[in-house]
């Protein structure tokens, strides 16, 4: 195995793909200094025989054997652990086309659209539950998402209407980020992420969807109190 004085940091960069960069590492190899990127380690076992780069990355993990066709190559091993790991992040990067689903209820949440959901939880400053929906936002980079939050109503104001057009809302801004990481605009999706989007219009992206009535609604909070109490 590699210890740790035989690696140390480089100061560059490597572009895994546009508008990714990581961090670049020299690792120490039979006597010879090579640069890899962060999420590659170096193998060498020697009992076992064993040498080449393995790719550590988000729960995925390949190994790539120096010996190629009966030779010993290095540097070709770690080209192609490169490709493996830039092929991981182009995965990230695409945002699959979902079909509508049908409405699903689990305990307090009820689930939408793929990465939408409406629960009710306490509000922290008052004894009364509130209803809002959550928006994982796909974000492309060291973070997996981020969640936008819409407040909908309380136990104590429930409105259907209210919630439905939150609810419709909700499902537009998911389907806007789907849009902007389809066309790979990864810039502008970084940038929305840091801030509200009070003021983006995501009308075209609004979807239908079964209404949620107002039994389902009480049904939703009275599993919530038996849960949070």
């Amino acid at each position: 195995m590699i210890k740790r004085r035989d690696v140390r940091r480089s100061g560059a960069v490597w572009t895994v793909i546009e508008g990714v960069e990581i961090p670049l590492r020299e690792v120490k190899v039979a006597g010879e200094w090579i640069e890899a990127p962060r999420h590659i380690n170096r193998i060498d076992i020697d009992s076992k025989k064993t040498h080449g780069w393995q790719v550590r990355y988000r729960g995925q993990s390949s190994f790539f054997s120096d010996i190629r066709n009966k030779s010993k190559d290095r540097r070709q091993s770690l080209e192609d652990a490169k490709v493996y790991l830039q092929n991981i992040y182009k995965d990230d990067l695409h945002i699959h086309k979902y079909d509508f689903p049908s409405q699903e209820h689990k305990d307090k949440e009820l689930k939408l659209y793929p990465g939408v959901s409406g629960l009710w939880r306490r509000a922290p400053t008052r004894q009364i539950y509130e209803f809002y929906f959550q928006v994982i936002v796909p974000v492309y980079g060291p973070n997996r998402h981020r969640n936008i939050k819409l407040y909908a109503c309380t136990e104590t104001t429930l409105d259907k209407k209210i919630v439905n057009d939150r609810a419709k809302k909700a499902i537009a801004i998911r389907r806007y980020f789907e849009d902007l990481y389809s066309k790979r605009d990864v810039e502008t999706a970084k940038v929305l992420t840091l801030k509200k989007m009070d003021g983006i219009d995501v009308t075209p992206f609004e979807r239908k969807f079964p209404p949620i009535t107002r039994k389902k609604l009480v049904e939703m909070l009275e599993k919530a109190r038996l849960k949070w109490g």
